[in-house]
């Protein structure tokens, strides 16, 4: 539903029902780290941590990650993603 990131980080929204939790981010970090290493987009080696969280099934709640997503640039010049975890 929302994808958007900074340059060390991304938010991803999925809506998802037919698949685990676990399973849905252990293969989408591993097409990213595939697809980066493949591509030489990175100078030095990256182990990132894949948080995940489930969050309540309704309409506005997933308005509200949608829209915190799109507006991650405005977050972050008030906030670095490192003091924001």
């Amino acid at each position: 539903m929302a994808i958007n990131g900074m340059p060390d980080h991304v938010h991803i929204l999925i809506v998802f029902t037919d698949i685990a939790l676990s399973v849905l981010v252990r293969d989408i970090k591993s097409s990213t780290t595939n697809y980066i290493n493949e591509q030489n987009l990175l100078l030095v080696n990256s182990h990132g941590k894949a948080d995940s969280e489930l969050l309540p099934n309704s309409k506005s709640q997933v308005m509200k990650v949608v829209s915190y997503i799109q507006r991650q640039e405005e977050h972050h010049k008030k906030k670095s993603f490192r003091e924001s975890i």
